[in-house]
């Protein structure tokens, strides 16, 4: 006799409509070298609706793009953990899309991206914008003596230490799509460097 099993396979609808997409968590992490401003950002998307977003044309792209996430302007460096620039994601501009399809369901993609921005002297306003709805958004800024930030649209939660560095930290909860504009002020430069 055959042992026997049971599977359940659940099939979605598609859909090209990005209504239903939002992010469940983001946290964008900022730290500097002399010169470089250093950025992670890690989102962990869900999609509220019953089908799969299967993306839509994207002028200069082969493939539709589903998930959008943007770079501030003058970004380099640019990198993600599952996968590279040219092959799943592709990047338009300031725009890097992900071309897989979404599922419905909480939680369903988490995207790591990473850039570098260069600026000389010691001051930098970096404009980042959030294209989907976020639940929740955390934003740390390694500290250091003298160092300000001003943040749009969020609120100032102290200083946390986190694997030995102490952080600058601000919170923002159930946004709708927006453009978080911050400005660092007492940077390291150039010169600075021991």
């Amino acid at each position: 006799l055959m042992p026997t099993g049971q599977n359940t396979v659940t099939v979605y609808g598609a859909t090209d409509d990005p209504g239903n997409i939002y992010v469940s968590r983001a946290h964008w992490i900022i730290d500097y070298q002399p010169g470089a401003l250093l950025a992670g950002e890690i989102y962990t998307f869900g999609n509220s609706g019953d089908r799969t977003f299967v993306g839509r044309k994207v002028e200069g792209m082969a493939e539709p793009g589903t998930l959008e996430l943007h770079v501030p302007e003058g970004a380099t460096e640019i990198s993600l953990d599952d996968g590279a620039l040219g092959d799943r994601f592709q990047q338009v501009g300031s725009t890097i899309y992900d071309t897989l399809p979404v599922i419905p369901g909480t939680d369903t993609r988490q995207i790591v991206l990473r850039y570098a921005v260069p600026y000389n002297g010691t001051s930098l306003d970096l404009m980042q914008d959030f294209v989907y709805p976020v639940d929740q958004l955390s934003l740390l800024i390694a500290d250091a003596p003298g160092l300000k930030a001003e943040v749009s649209a969020m609120e100032p939660a102290g200083i946390q230490e986190l694997t030995g560095q102490n952080f600058q930290i601000w919170r923002g909860s159930d946004s709708e799509p927006q453009t978080i504009e911050v400005a660092i002020q007492n940077l390291p430069q150039t010169s600075d460097i021991a």
